[in-house]
């Protein structure tokens, strides 16, 4: 059976400000939300598709309300016996509401576009798809990451005379984890929780192919962090900026109890250790508060606790995005996350004493 719509009820003159407010906010909202998805284009793949058909979707709704009622109401005032001022907020809303039918046209179309190359689609594809449409300039390759960094995310080494100053309390680690770690093949990175005075701490630990020169080590990093995909569907990529050297980037399944663990820690005690291992056996160790990045885990951790992304969906991704060099620098192999005993710092302890 054919649904029929609610005929509108047309409102007297006398509603012309809450009018004006639907058509005034609508349009300050098609700006917002434009600009915002004017942003995602070159990076659609931060997108899923539940995002952009909920878009879609509104879109479609908005436009019914431009042509269907905001259009039609204002004509019918048109044709009444108005003010001066009455007639002249007539004849701007009027090209506000046109303006808002333009922008939403441009809106819908971009949505269109962007939903070609959500992260969802990206699943889809094959490695050679994958590979071919992003050389051929499909899909955006991230040239800059700039605005991943937080200014006050880089952690600075304290220094004397030119080197790291040893940390003068004990941390404790736990034994279970150190063991694999150690024993994984490098390049891999994972995260994990220390004790350091009492207090769990949660960490970064990474082992590059080769070592990290220390005169680069010296100039500290930056720490970029984003969420791809969103609602059900979520990975966090972690990125390192080492200053005039390279970018490591560690990529992680949200639905994972030690990364929300770890990163829960993280938020609540605002600040982390970061770890630098080398096959060799020989480990550099930095520890910076949150700065500006606390604010990234404010915004995201109940999108972390909430997401369901299976392994198979984070293996999925990872070997087409790490295959195709998606990110420009060195894919760390995310390890030492399938074993909840690694978190016990209680019965599982390796006491690392100060220098």
């Amino acid at each position: 059976m054919k649904k029929h719509k609610q005929k509108p009820n047309w409102r007297p003159i006398s509603d012309l400000p809450l009018i004006a407010y639907l058509i005034d906010g609508g349009l300050e909202d098609s700006e917002r939300e434009y600009k915002l998805f004017l942003e995602a284009k070159e990076k659609p793949h931060i997108l899923d598709d539940a995002i952009v058909n909920r878009a879609i979707r509104l879109s479609d709704e908005r436009a019914e309300f431009i042509e269907e009622m905001y259009k039609e109401q204002l004509l019918r005032w048109q044709r009444e016996e108005l003010t001066e001022s009455e007639r002249k907020e007539v004849e701007r809303l009027s090209c506000q509401n046109e303006r808002l039918r333009k922008l939403n046209k441009k809106l819908c179309l971009l949505l269109q576009e962007l939903k070609k190359y959500t992260i969802n689609r990206i699943m889809e594809m094959d490695d050679v798809e994958l590979a071919v449409k992003t050389l051929a300039g499909e899909i955006p390759f991230p040239s800059s990451m700039a605005e991943i960094f937080k200014p006050c995310g880089k952690y600075k080494p304290k220094k004397t005379k030119g080197s790291i100053i040893p940390f003068r309390s004990k941390l404790t680690f736990n034994s279970l984890f150190i063991e694999q770690f150690l024993n994984e093949k490098s390049p891999c990175a994972a995260l994990g929780v220390i004790e350091e005075q009492k207090k769990e701490i949660g960490f970064i630990a990474i082992k590059p192919p080769e070592a990290i020169p220390a005169e680069v080590m010296s100039h500290g990093f930056s720490f970029g962090q984003r969420i791809l995909g969103q609602e059900a569907y979520v990975l966090i990529h972690f990125i390192l900026r080492f200053y005039d050297y390279k970018d490591y980037h560690i990529l992680l399944n949200a639905n994972n109890d030690i990364v929300r663990h770890v990163l829960n820690v993280m938020g609540k005690t605002e600040d982390y250790f970061f770890f630098a291992f080398s096959d060799s056996g020989g480990m550099t160790a930095f520890r910076s508060d949150m700065g500006e990045n606390s604010g990234w885990f404010d915004e995201n951790l109940d999108t972390i606790n909430n997401s369901m992304t299976t392994p198979d969906q984070y293996r999925s991704t990872y070997n087409k995005l790490s295959r195709t060099k998606m990110f420009p620098g060195e894919d760390l192999r995310w390890v030492c996350h399938d074993k909840i005993e690694f978190m016990d710092l209680e019965h599982y302890r390796l006491e690392a004493n100060p220098c």
